[in-house]
């Protein structure tokens, strides 16, 4: 059975927080600050937390995020800086991957985000197979980023209309 929750503990979430490279990866005090304010769903599958994922409305971004400017956020009527919802994460631990439950992840707070009225969704997506999750729900690449914060790894900036 997957359920999807609001609010999980913090420090129960940090476990995501290993899949990512040191320079990309939060300290639990950061990781409280960005979840403050965001827009955050982990999925439970048979009670065991699974899957997490959240982000911002653009406007509401503390740091600049590469790849959109202002005029980018003008590209068209439907994708403005209060109705653009940007992925700072979707994840699946170990255990879950390659068995679909990304997919359903994505799709929840994609139905999410756009209950609350966002238009667009932007993020960024690593090579190992996050780009093509977001390609299946239509994502465009709109950018390319090698070595993203001196991760060493290339990511790519996706845009979802919905």
């Amino acid at each position: 059975m997957i359920i999807f929750k609001r609010d999980v503990a913090v420090k129960d979430t940090m476990l995501f927080e290993e899949y990512f490279p040191d320079v990309l990866a939060l300290d639990l005090e950061d990781k409280r600050e960005v979840l403050k304010t965001a827009i955050a769903r982990w999925m439970f599958v048979d009670g065991i937390l699974a899957g997490e994922t959240y982000g911002h409305k653009v406007r509401d971004v503390d740091e600049p995020v590469p790849g959109v400017t202002d005029a980018d956020l003008r590209i068209d009527s439907r994708w403005d800086a209060d109705k653009t919802f940007y992925v700072y994460t979707t994840g699946i631990l170990k255990p879950y991957q390659r068995q679909g439950y990304a997919k359903i992840l994505k799709a929840h707070i994609l139905g999410v985000v756009s209950g609350l009225g966002f238009a667009t969704v932007i993020g960024h997506s690593n090579e190992n197979g996050s780009i093509q999750l977001n390609q299946s729900f239509g994502a465009e690449v709109i950018g390319e980023y090698p070595n993203w914060f001196g991760s060493g790894n290339t990511y790519f900036m996706y845009r979802i209309n919905l």
